[in-house]
């Protein structure tokens, strides 16, 4: 034995033997490694792991002890790219791209034919710091610290967080100017122009080009006394007190600055030079000769002088005669109409003429007077001050009689000075700002024609801006933003700048997608993130199409190929057991067995039908199981039957948890997953317990479940006295009633059945209608499907390789036994091995009850001719799998 050829010189299973003899050879591809087989893994496909003739492929490991199944996976870190493997760099270090697991590691790319060996890089751009990155700022643009190859550029400070985003700021006082900054000087020194941080300080202006060291000088003329400045009055102008230059007080003035602030210039009265804004000055500051105690000329004087020169007043002003000293006259004393009370022509007038003299503002001399809406000092257009000194369209003007400063009006809807653009509006975050200067990532344009500015989002720099869907910092089609910054079909994009991936579920197979089968469920080969699941295989089709890999079967291919249910049955995905037809069980479908007893009744659709079993009742005349099917129930005239099986508990367990207590029998209501319009009642009785009158437990009806190969509770009424428990169904199925612990009863059970719960009646009729309307149609109707498409399969009541059926187990119907009233006996033609609708036949009242044969070889003590009935004196009879 173990070489093919028994003891008993029978082949044994899995081996091949020559008729004429000679060595024997296992049967590669079986599923069973034998003999010099390496592995075997149920087929003879070549790169899977185990080759066409059984042997180990380079590169797969594949285990299962001698006469199983093997199982291969690729060999992780051996340098080959196999099977389920992303990537085999020939290693298992984490933290080079390919993991220990072989899959492709966050942040890399991996690169190798199958059954090659892997080659890692790093993503560069991916905003992921790894490997040999230096950093990686989540784009390939250069010039912001972290380069289009990820090395930190000169000049520039990054952090890195630990497989994160790169973050660069531009070095300051390192005299190399970033984008980002004003200036750098090469110090981190204040008040010298540009500070330690890199900014301009107020007073200065820097220069400079980038990549280059910034020079810094103090602004004259902005009010701002720094660096160099012997003053600064806010003006490049002379005869104010500060020169044009700001390098010196000017002769008869006396200059007082705050640091750091504006420069103020007064007028030495009484040192007999006469500044401009004096009118006389005598050299004295005495009234009454003429100029006054503050250098003024007094009413009925003119007074002459220069700044070289002390004044000399005479009296005769006012008479509207130019004469002497004066330099207008244009007949009144009043101030600030060209011609002063001491008939001197006043700053920002011409005055013409001598009787009398006839003044108008100056327009460009920057000083507005009369009639001036504005003077800046030129007579330039464009600036805000026209030629005429009236103020442009779009511009607003301010300042006293002295020079007038020009602005643009923001929100004007015209762009003009300083403006880098005006869309009508003083609004953030539409591309123009509320101080009209171009917003980050935007790019605004004045059309042809005039008017405001039109504003539009830059696509392709990084910043996800007004109607932009995404921006990935390029204009790269396949990436997921497109070149106009849409979201292309099948992506998702997040955040600024837009990280793109597959969006799973839509049917579009994108990006780091392996699968997108149109939906984000698991279980049906493509998973909730669009990955391949264990024992699928999914084509690149959009929507993807996934079926069953290899030798795997079922809804969710976790059922064996290999598993055959004894042609009586097949195989069950939700574990990989078997699902019986009607009356076959055991793990592999072989044995039969016969009903103790079966009824069975027509039923129509507009009459209550009534139908069960009372051969034998319980110790209160208890009918075994009754069922009223009300008018209307049906959609079609039926013909009802009821199979009564009497099990153990090793049969009757289910495969998971522990096997229930069952009082009485099991009754199989067909046809096989009948889904009835609205309720039935069952009662279904059973041998009254001696304890029943002081036990707390529960004996409630129950129902065998074959999603989950369990007998779920049905909200029952359970009668003591009479041995009873009493439901509403909605579909067929197996029911018993099983005796459990008491337990509170929170809602109506998945199995869709309900039953009195101690509600009013008026809420039982809710929970009815709705629960039994809803998840129990559903629940029926979809068994009902199942049940139809498998021939009317069964769920197993036991799951081990071969049973031994004890008297105690199965109850056979004798010769000597008749059926209920109710039964309407088939014609002798119609009971065949199974009926037209894949049931196994109803039994004629002397019907013989006896185990199917199946087919192959028969154990030795069984007759196949004549199947064995168990009789009260038998032995056990073996049913051999």
């Amino acid at each position: 034995p173990g070489d093919g050829c028994s003891a008993t010189c029978t082949v044994e299973a899995g081996w091949n033997c020559p008729s004429t003899g000679g060595a024997c050879t296992p049967q590669c591809g079986d599923g069973r490694k034998l003999g010099n087989e390496q592995c075997d893994d149920g087929n003879t496909n070549n790169n899977d792991g185990c080759s066409s003739t059984c042997t180990t492929e380079a590169g797969w490991t594949c285990t299962g002890a001698t006469g199983t199944k093997s199982t291969c996976t690729g060999t992780c870190g051996d340098g080959k790219k196999v099977g389920n493997e992303q990537c085999d760099d020939g290693n298992s270090s984490p933290g080079d791209g390919c993991s220990a697991s072989c899959a492709v590691e966050t942040g890399f790319k991996c690169a190798g034919d199958a059954g090659a060996r892997s080659t890692c890089s790093v993503i560069c751009g991916d905003g992921i710091t790894i490997g040999g990155e230096a950093c990686d700022d989540g784009n390939t643009n250069s010039g912001d610290g972290c380069s289009n190859n990820c090395v930190i550029e000169g000049g520039w400070t990054c952090q890195s967080p630990t497989g994160g985003r790169t973050t660069c700021t531009a070095t300051c006082g390192d005299g190399s100017r970033k984008a980002s900054q004003a200036c750098d000087d090469g110090n981190k020194n204040g008040g010298d122009g540009c500070s330690a941080t890199c900014s301009i300080e107020a007073g200065w202006k820097c220069t400079g080009d980038v990549n280059a060291r910034s020079t810094c000088v103090p602004v004259c003329g902005d009010g701002i006394q720094t660096g160099s400045e012997a003053c600064d009055d806010g003006n490049t102008k002379s005869d104010d007190g500060c020169k044009a230059d700001c390098s010196a007080t000017e002769l008869g003035w006396s200059c007082t600055t705050v640091p750091g602030g504006k420069t103020t210039c007064t007028v030495k009265c009484g040192d007999g030079l006469k500044m401009a804004v004096e009118g006389c000055d005598d050299g004295n500051v005495v009234a009454g000769d003429g100029c006054s105690a503050e250098c003024t000329v007094e009413r009925g004087y003119a007074c002459d002088g220069s700044p070289t020169s002390k004044s000399t007043c005479e009296t005769g002003c006012g008479d509207g005669i130019v004469k002497g000293k004066e330099q207008c006259d244009d007949g009144n004393f009043a101030d600030n109409d060209g011609c002063s009370a001491a008939c001197a022509v006043e700053q920002g007038w011409d005055c013409t003429g001598s009787s009398p003299s006839v003044c108008k503002s100056k327009c460009g001399d920057g000083k507005k007077v009369g009639s001036e809406a504005c003077d800046d000092g030129n007579l330039n257009a464009g600036d805000g001050c026209s030629a005429t000194c009236t103020v442009e369209p779009g511009w607003t003007c301010e300042g006293p009689n002295g020079a007038t400063i020009c602005g643009g009006i923001c929100g004007d809807s015209l762009r003009v000075g300083q403006e880098a653009c005006d869309d009508g509006n003083t609004k953030d975050g539409d591309g123009c700002s509320a101080t009209c200067g171009v917003e980050d990532g935007w790019t605004c344009s004045v059309p042809a024609s005039g008017g405001a500015s039109v504003c539009v989002a830059t696509c392709g720099d990084g910043k996800k801006v007004g109607a932009e869907a995404c921006d990935d910092g390029n204009k790269n089609a396949g990436d997921g933003c497109s070149p106009t910054c849409a979201v292309e079909d099948g992506w998702n994009c997040k955040g600024s700048p837009s990280v793109c991936g597959g969006l799973c579920g839509d049917g579009k197979l994108v990006g780091g997608e392996v699968c997108d089968d149109g939906n984000t469920k698991s279980g049906d080969g493509c998973s909730a993130a669009c990955a391949v699941e264990a024992n699928w295989q999914c084509d690149t089709a959009a929507p993807s199409t996934c079926k069953c890999a290899g030798n795997w079967k079922g809804p969710r291919c976790d059922c064996d190929n290999s598993l055959t249910c004894s042609d009586k049955g097949f195989c069950r995905a939700i574990d990989g057991g078997c699902t019986c037809n009607v009356r076959y069980f055991g793990a592999d479908c072989k044995i039969y067995v016969a009903p103790l007893r079966t009824v069975e009744k027509a039923a129509a659709v507009d009459v209550s039908t009534s139908i069960g079993l009372s051969a034998d009742k319980n110790s209160n005349g208890a009918e075994e199981a009754a069922l009223v099917v009300p008018a209307g129930a049906l959609k079609t005239a039926t013909s009802i039957a009821i199979d009564e099986f009497k099990f153990n508990s090793t049969l009757m367990g289910g495969k998971f948890g522990q096997a229930p207590e069952v009082l009485g029998t099991v009754k199989d209501f067909q046809p096989s997953g009948l889904v009835f319009e609205e309720p039935v009642d069952l009662t279904l009785a059973f041998p009254i317990p001696d304890d029943i009158a002081t036990t707390k437990d529960e004996f409630l009806v129950h129902w065998l479940n074959p999603q989950t190969a369990e007998w779920d509770e049905i909200v029952s009424t359970f009668d003591k006295k009479t041995g009873t428990s009493s439901c509403k169904i909605n579909h067929f199925s197996y029911y018993a009633v099983l005796r459990t612990a008491p337990k509170p009863v929170v809602s109506a059970p998945s199995g869709g059945d309900g039953g009195s719960s101690g509600l009013s009646p008026g809420a039982i009729a809710g929970i009815v209608i709705g629960v039994l309307a809803v998840a129990g149609l559903a629940v029926g109707l979809a068994l009902f499907v199942f049940m139809k498409r498998q021939n009317r399969a069964r769920f197993p009541l036991g799951e081990k390789a071969s049973h031994t059926l004890h008297q105690g187990d199965v109850e056979l119907l004798g010769g000597n036994r008749s059926l209920s009233p109710d039964v309407e006996s088939p014609p002798p033609s119609a009971r065949s091995n199974a009926t037209a609708d894949g049931h196994s036949p109803l039994l004629n009242e002397n019907t013989t009850a006896t185990p199917h044969t199946p087919p192959g070889p028969q154990p030795s003590h069984i007759d196949a001719a004549s199947p064995p009935q168990l009789a009260d004196d038998s032995e056990d009879v073996m049913f051999t799998c």
